[in-house]
């Protein structure tokens, strides 16, 4: 991997997140070979606009969007992809390989379901179970 091509300020985020333990993070490819599209998670990558809530676990392989905003708490298996403009409640779960459109709303203690896919702008209360 060629490092020069990460954002010195994304290297920093990911140190900080390392150090604290809070999440564990998989960065394995630069940012210009990355997608957002489904199907296309093997590289994993986390926008550095986005924000992780404290004691949130994502594992590798997962992509998040632009100004998505993940709560405390919340548990993201491997090869996820999560589009921009997102929001996902506190304790929330969302299961391998699933995918999260745009500006979709998901409510605090949900569960999303292996390989789910939620649409664009789609909204969850809490509690909910989506597959």
């Amino acid at each position: 991997m060629n490092m020069s091509k990460i954002p010195l300020y994304f290297m920093m985020l990911i140190l900080i997140v390392c150090v604290m333990g809070c999440i564990e993070v998989n960065v394995n490819a630069d940012s210009d070979s990355l997608s957002n599209q489904k199907g296309n998670a093997q590289a994993g990558y986390i926008s550095p606009s986005a924000q992780i809530g404290q004691g949130s676990i994502i594992k590798q392989n997962v992509t998040i969007g632009s100004n998505t905003v993940i709560g405390q708490g919340v548990v993201i298996e491997s090869g996820v992809i999560i589009g921009s403009n997102v929001r996902i409640g506190q304790g929330s779960v969302i299961n391998s390989n699933a995918f999260i459109g745009d500006g979709a709303v998901i409510g605090q203690g949900s569960v999303v379901r292996s390989g789910a896919v939620v649409s664009a702008g789609a909204r969850f209360s809490q509690g909910s179970i989506i597959s």
